[in-house]
């Protein structure tokens, strides 16, 4: 039996030798930055309303590593009541909107390149933004935030909400019918609603009930199938930082950069 070469030092010292640490320069960006990473995230639609964009860039290369966008908020939003309930528990739809729109701002995206992925990147350009925020009160909504912990690793906290009876009322329709959600994101989707019309006529319902999804009731049910099925099966997780100050007197907590 052969015996195993012996590994020159130098050899093991490089194999070994812990990869020094990234060092990161977080500064202003632009949409065109984002755009040179969008290809790399799930969501393929461009954040709408952006109000700020951070970039981090690699100090050694020049290269960039990550990007983080800021956005408007969505006026429509459950979990606030139950992140800030001392702003949004009263059933005022106008005081809400008015404190939404100077209050609140929402982290919209955050893309690494797929070849800074584990170095941090994503946590710093987060905590980054959060340091240093447009306004006293910060959300993010994500897809994929049950799975991807960058927020929580950047000090928000995960607001649990119930979920949306929309969606309870579709995964019951599917259960009477002994579909999986993972079924509906095949292709075999258009023959399960070819044999039952009415699990088109669930989907529809289910793409009505929300103003994000309402655009997809003029098109086919299998259209509104995988998305959905994805909303079943990774629904979203909500997650905030901040309070105001002395009090919910929004006029004064729009802070300036």
């Amino acid at each position: 039996m052969n015996q195993p070469k012996t590994i020159p030092p130098e050899l093991r010292n490089a194999m070994t030798r812990a990869r020094p640490p990234l060092s990161l320069a977080i500064e202003p960006g632009t949409i065109d930055d984002y755009r040179s990473l969008a290809h790399t995230h799930y969501a393929k639609a461009e954040p709408a309303l952006r109000a700020l964009v951070l970039r981090a860039v690699d100090a050694r290369r020049g290269s960039l590593a990550g990007v983080l966008v800021v956005s408007f908020p969505t006026l429509n939003g459950a979990w606030r009541k139950h992140a800030w309930p001392e702003l949004f528990a009263a059933n005022d739809r106008k005081l809400a909107a008015r404190r939404v729109n100077t209050l609140v701002r929402r982290i919209s995206r955050v893309i690494v390149d797929p070849r800074y992925r584990g170095c941090g990147v994503g946590r710093r350009l987060v905590r980054a933004y959060l340091d240093n925020p447009l306004t006293d009160l910060t959300e993010a909504v994500a897809s994929m935030g049950a799975l991807c912990p960058v927020f929580e690793r950047a000090q928000m906290r995960r607001v649990h909400t119930p979920t949306p009876a929309r969606d309870e009322t579709l995964r019951r329709a599917l259960d009477e019918r002994a579909i999986t959600p993972e079924r509906l994101l095949r292709a075999s989707a258009p023959r399960l609603l070819g044999r039952d019309p009415s699990l088109g006529e669930h989907l529809l319902r289910w793409a009505n009930a929300s103003r994000a999804t309402r655009k997809l009731t003029a098109g086919s049910p299998a259209n509104i199938a995988p998305i959905a099925a994805a909303a079943l099966l990774a629904p979203k997780a909500v997650f905030v930082c901040g309070t105001t100050r002395g009090g919910p007197d929004d006029r004064k907590h729009a802070r300036r950069r």
